[in-house]
This record gives structure tokens, C-alpha cells and sequence, in this order.
């Protein structure tokens, strides 16, 4: 027994470097597999644009395989591409969201090319659903009806029918997330301002009797940082490992636990909306965006008069696209309004003529709150586009999914379907060719020199220097209604409230995410019901 024991133990002694040396060999052999895989990949992809050069920090090579850069590294070396390039009616390239693929960054200066190409020619939701991976989520922002439904609600009396709930509930909203005392509160400005539009967000699209929800208002802003959070660490993986990260991560399962939990209370609304509009002979009054996008597939064919037994199949589809509504109305609403708020601290001298223009358009009206006040307010409409400029909320800007081949005249190009193409909106809104001394906040900038006349018109019309909205087919159809809720916090907030930033000099003011600036996130104000 002693011998064969020994004999063993001698052969494993004897084998025991064979098997380390083929450990090692296995390792060696699948990291160059996963990295030549990236590297291919990353040819093929850039080989696929290579007339429109890659800056360096955007290669679609893992972020594992290539030296780290900081985000401010890579915005300056967007903005030095948007110089060289753009600005000599050029094209260049940098990599999407998830490193899966470019987006090509047209000149602004030849928006012409392709501002009124046929929709069936370009889509704009398969482009973000390619850049947040949400086929993996079952969501297909290809669903035609999404953008019927807000371009229906971007029209004029859809407009005059939200404006009485979203004024009264923004006074209700900001009596419970601001302070009413004469003495200093400190609150984080970020937070305040998405507690807010989470509510905002529930009164437009699913109406003013979700507005109080808190069960969903408390859920919404969790599924807009989880799947922001989702698409930014399927980047770093190499490409070998990104089809396995976006369906068995725990970040992907932590958006679809919180998907499961929303469609709990959206998906029997939805059943007792559709099933009371079959009960009623005459169309209903639609004072949200679910009232429409119902009575649009009703109107289409696309939801049966009667009840059928794939219902439940289409309520669960309107469900995902309402989830994806309020996550486009939070996002959009966020950025806009909490750059103006930050601004006024900035500069507080601003804050006395701007109180004194609203009091003036107030009175005009007799003291009746509507969305016409702004028409009476040409320097906060001034403010608020200079704040749009500078802290442009998405630094790339329109574009989309090219679906069939679409020929560029100023440049001779032509781009073949699955190309994805944007505009560099923060580079031509900081270019002083367009914005002279584009650094300077201009809180008057966009003020007629003559008649001191701003309207809204020049807030929301693209031109190749304005992209806040995009341009062409792909322009933000809702960009009245998001302009002016916006603009009804702001001023609700300055004709009730005075402000103060709470300085930190250890924290940077602004963050940088690649092509975009932003106001830091954990930015802090103090807060007190105001002194006039």
C-alpha cells in the first residue's frame, strides 16, 4: 500500500509542472482569442469608416486593452475633431455608447443633405436602441406609434390642456421638496429637481391622477440611472463578452426587476383604459400621452374595438413604451432645468430683472398663470437659451440609423444602411464663429440689440449653429412643451425662492461625459422662501 502511494504521489510530482505549463497556455491562449477578437472587430468596424477618421479616445478597441483616459480628455479631444474636422465640412467618427460601432459626426453646415429625407430612410429609435441595448430588454423603439403619440401631444391644444395641472402641480411639488422658512436649507440640486419632474413626468403621460403615484415616481428615476448605468459597463468588456454581459448581467437584471415592478402598475391601468374607450360611443378627451397612443392604435387597427385574446401581449408592448416615455421626458427635463437653476446662482445678476420682467407679465395677464406669460418674458427666454447653449444637454445631436443608402451631395458620400450618423450640437454651440466669445455666459445674448424682442420660435427652430433639439426628420417633435415646463419651474421657483450655491472647492462645478458638459450632479444649493 505504501508503494503505490508513493508511485502516485511521484507522478503527480512528475505532471505537476505539465499541467501548470497548459494552465498557463489555456490563459495565455484565450486572452489573445478575446483580444484578437476585439481587434478584428475594431478593424472591420473602422475599416467600414475609414473616410471619416476615429479620434483616438473614441476607438472601439475594450477600454481593458487600451490606456484610461478621463472623461475631460475625451471631451477635448471630441472638440479638437469638431475643429479640425467640422469645421472644413468634414466628417469623423467616434464610437458608440457600448463600443459596439461608430456613429459618424457629420458638418453641421450640410444638414441639407439629409433634413428631409423620407422616414422609411432614417430612424431615430432603432439608433437608440442600438445604443442602449434595449432589444435585450424587449424594447423596440422602432414601434411607429411612440413618435406619432408625442408629435399628437406636441400640438397646440393638447398643450393648453396640460398647462392648468403641471402649473398647479409644480406649486404642490415644490411646497414638499423646498423649504418654506425664511432661514437657510440646505438640498442637493440634482435630487430636487428630479423628485420634481418624476411627478411631472407621470402627469404627462399617464395623466394628473398618476401625478401623487409614489410608488412609481420613486421607481422612475431608479430605472433611468440603472439603464444609463447598464449601457456605460457593457463598454468596457471586450467584444468576445458583451452578447453575455447584456443578458445575464446583474445590472441588465436589475433593470428588468425594475421594469417588472413598473408594468405592475401600469399594465392594469392600461387594460382599464382600453376597455373603458371600447365601452364609450364618442371619443374621449386625451389629457396624456397614454390617452393618445391609445386612441392612435384604435384608430389604426393596431387595438381591436373589442376585446380579443392577444391583448394582453399589446398592453404589455404599450407598457414598455410607456416606461420608455417617462424615462424621455425625465431625462430630457432634468439637464435643462438644472443648468438654468445653477446659472442664476452663477450669476445672481440676473436674478432682480428677471423677477421684475415675470412680475410685469404677470400683472399683464391678471395674475392668471398660463404658458402665454412667457410670451411677455423676452430675457428669461433670452436666459434660458443661453443655458441650453452652454450646457447643451446632449453634446451630439439628431441623426439616426441610416435604413436605406442616403447620399451626402456636399460631400459626395454616400451612407450604406446600419450606418449610424449624429452632429456635434456642443461643439457648434461653444464655436465662436457661430456665438461670439462662446465661453462668456450672455445671459441677453439671443435679445433683439434694437427692440430687446426674444420668443420662442428661436429656442426651438433648428438651424446648423442650434441643434439643442436636432434637426430634420429626427428634430425632438416635443420641444415646445419640454421648452416651456421647463421654463414654468425655473420661474416658479425664482418668484418664491431664493437661492445661494453651496461652493465646494474640491468639487469641479461641471462634469464631463465624453462629448457632453454637465452641471456636477452632486451640486448643493441653499434654499429659502424669498426676501421680496
Amino acid at each position: 500500500m505504501d508503494t503505490m502511494f508513493s508511485e502516485a504521489l511521484s507522478r503527480a510530482v512528475l505532471h505537476a509542472p505539465t499541467v501548470g505549463v497548459i494552465a498557463t497556455l489555456s490563459l495565455i491562449a484565450s486572452f489573445l482569442i478575446i483580444f484578437v477578437s476585439d481587434l478584428i472587430h475594431c478593424g472591420f468596424k473602422t475599416w467600414a469608416v475609414r473616410w471619416a477618421p476615429c479620434i483616438a479616445g473614441k476607438s472601439l478597441l475594450s477600454e481593458r486593452f487600451r490606456l484610461k483616459k478621463s472623461m475631460e480628455d475625451y471631451y477635448e479631444e471630441f472638440a479638437d475633431a469638431y475643429r479640425k474636422y467640422s469645421k472644413n465640412g468634414k466628417a469623423f467618427s467616434i464610437s458608440d455608447n457600448i463600443g459596439e460601432g461608430y456613429i459618424v459626426m457629420l458638418p453641421p453646415q450640410h444638414y441639407h443633405d439629409w433634413y428631409n429625407v423620407p422616414r422609411d430612410h432614417l430612424n431615430w429609435g432603432k439608433a437608440v436602441n442600438q445604443e442602449f441595448s434595449l432589444d435585450d430588454l424587449g424594447i423596440d423603439l422602432g414601434w411607429h406609434i411612440a413618435p406619432l403619440t408625442v408629435q399628437k401631444c406636441s400640438q397646440v391644444d393638447f398643450i393648453k390642456r396640460v398647462e392648468g395641472p403641471i402649473g398647479r402641480e409644480l406649486d404642490r411639488l415644490l411646497v414638499e421638496n423646498l423649504t418654506e422658512s425664511k432661514e437657510w436649507h440646505l438640498c442637493s440640486l440634482f435630487n430636487t429637481v428630479v423628485n420634481i419632474y418624476s411627478h411631472i413626468a407621470l402627469l404627462v403621460v399617464l395623466g394628473p391622477e398618476f401625478s401623487n403615484h409614489t410608488a412609481l415616481a420613486e421607481q422612475l428615476p431608479l430605472f433611468n440611472m440603472q439603464l444609463s448605468d447598464r449601457m456605460g459597463s457593457e463598454k468596457s468588456y471586450p467584444m468576445f463578452f458583451k452578447p453575455l454581459v447584456r443578458k445575464f448581467s446583474a445590472k441588465t437584471r436589475q433593470v428588468q426587476s425594475i421594469m417588472a415592478e413598473m408594468k405592475k402598475t401600469i399594465v392594469p391601468e392600461i387594460r382599464r383604459r382600453v376597455e373603458q374607450r371600447r365601452r364609450s360611443t364618442k371619443q374621449s378627451t386625451q389629457n396624456c400621452f397614454l390617452d393618445v397612443m391609445i386612441e392612435l392604435l384604435l384608430k389604426k387597427g393596431l387595438l381591436s374595438h373589442d376585446a380579443v385574446k392577444d391583448d394582453e401581449r399589446h398592453f404589455d408592448t404599450m407598457a414598455i413604451q410607456t416606461i420608455f416615455l417617462l424615462f424621455e421626458v425625465l431625462g430630457g427635463l432634468t439637464p435643462a432645468t438644472t443648468s438654468s437653476l445653477y446659472q442664476i446662482m452663477k450669476t445672481p445678476e440676473y436674478l432682480a430683472p428677471l423677477r421684475e420682467e415675470l412680475a410685469a407679465a404677470l400683472k399683464q395677464a391678471d395674475n392668471a398663470w398660463s404658458f402665454d406669460i412667457f410670451k411677455h418674458t423676452p430675457k428669461l427666454e433670452s436666459f434660458t437659451k443661453e443655458c441650453l447653449r452652454v450646457f447643451t444637454p446632449s453634446g451630439i445631436a439628431s441623426g439616426g440609423l441610416v435604413e436605406k443608402p442616403l447620399q451626402l451631395r456636399s460631400t459626395g458620400r454616400t451612407l450604406s444602411p446600419g450606418t449610424k450618423f449624429s452632429l456635434p450640437a456642443q461643439q457648434a454651440h461653444l464655436d465662436p464663429d457661430n456665438y461670439p466669445n462662446p465661453n462668456i455666459f450672455d445671459g441677453y445674448r439671443f435679445c433683439d440689440p434694437q427692440s430687446g424682442a426674444c420668443d420662442i420660435r428661436g429656442t426651438i427652430t433648428p438651424s446648423a449653429k442650434w441643434l439643442i433639439f436636432g434637426i430634420g426628420t429626427s428634430a425632438c417633435p416635443a420641444r415646445l412643451l419640454a421648452t416651456r415646463i421647463s421654463q414654468t419651474l425655473f420661474f416658479k421657483v425664482l418668484r418664491k425662492y431664493d437661492l445661494r450655491l453651496k461652493l465646494d472647492n474640491g468639487q469641479p462645478e461641471v462634469v464631463y461625459a465624453a462629448t457632453n458638459m454637465f452641471v456636477n450632479f452632486n451640486t448643493q444649493m441653499y434654499v429659502k422662501s424669498a426676501s421680496i
